[in-house]
């Protein structure tokens, strides 16, 4: 049983917004025995604004919710063992319609992520193997109505993804 908090942050400006005060480094790590809890180690990231355990594996994934990744117009997940936090095990551009992911879900199966893209106006599914890596090609799923507030909401803005009694049935 882990006794850690993972803790997201910002480490820059949001995707369209300002992050008021001092920037964080990544992902924050506190001893939850200790009393207080104490931070014992940050894993570098950018913009690492949400979190997600793996539901059977110890693999801890975050998005990176930037709008801009290797130069596409995307953000990405980044995924740690957490046997071994010196590097990651992967770091993914999300694909077309993936930008300012902001949040991220496993599936309770522990077969698949799916990211909701609230700068891109989608969500994405994407197939994990069985040591919890991304395996195959992403799938996003995209959509163009404005809301009813054009001024506003020029396009949708997926913030959320929950798997409801199974992995066959979610809320986005």
């Amino acid at each position: 049983m882990h006794r850690y908090a993972y803790v997201g942050t910002y480490t820059q400006d949001a995707p369209g917004g300002a992050s008021p005060g001092a920037q964080a480094r990544g992902i924050h790590i506190f001893d939850t025995h200790a009393e207080p809890w104490r931070e014992v180690g940050c894993l570098p990231a950018e913009n690492p604004s949400f979190l997600t355990l793996h539901p059977h594996l110890d693999v801890l994934y975050a998005v990176s919710e930037v709008d801009e990744h290797a130069g596409q117009r995307t953000g990405a997940i980044l995924g740690w063992h957490l046997a071994d936090l010196s590097a990651p095990m992967f770091r993914l551009p999300l694909p077309t319609g993936g930008a300012g992911p902001a949040h991220i879900e496993v599936d309770p199966a522990g077969q698949h992520l799916v990211v909701s893209c609230y700068g891109g106006g989608a969500f994405v599914v994407q197939a994990l193997n069985a040591e919890g890596r991304p395996h195959g090609e992403a799938t996003p799923f995209g959509f163009d109505t404005p809301g009813p507030h054009p001024e506003r909401q020029e396009a949708p803005h997926p913030h959320f993804a929950m798997p409801l009694n199974s992995a066959d049935d979610w809320l986005v």
